[in-house]
């Protein structure tokens, strides 16, 4: 198994989403402070399957945003965890679009 790579610090440009049918897509919005830190989420009961990204700093027509981004996943809800791995919130991915929620 190889480690994984430190997470990017300079600002990220398009990123490529995959929604349609059966999948949708989920941006979490953070802060600053936040960057760099992995965000965890799972499908509602199914805690074993957890999946993580980074926040990072996110180019925007408006500036820079700091978000985590799960670009493609199977439509449902999804409980968010908090940094110490405790569910903060669930959220619903409808299929077809962009859910968008805070995260801490």
């Amino acid at each position: 198994m190889q480690p994984e790579s430190a997470a990017p610090t300079a600002p990220v440009g398009a990123a490529c989403i995959d929604v349609g049918r059966d999948r949708g897509a989920l941006v979490l919005r953070s802060d600053e402070g936040h960057v760099g830190l992995e965000v965890e989420i799972y499908r509602v009961g199914q805690p074993e399957r957890r999946t993580h990204v980074w926040v990072l700093p996110r180019l925007a027509p408006a500036g820079i945003v700091y978000a985590a981004l799960f670009p493609s996943m199977p439509a449902g809800h999804y409980v968010v965890l908090n940094t110490e791995g405790v569910p903060l919130r669930e959220v619903e991915v409808a299929a077809g679009t962009v859910t968008t929620a805070d995260w801490m």
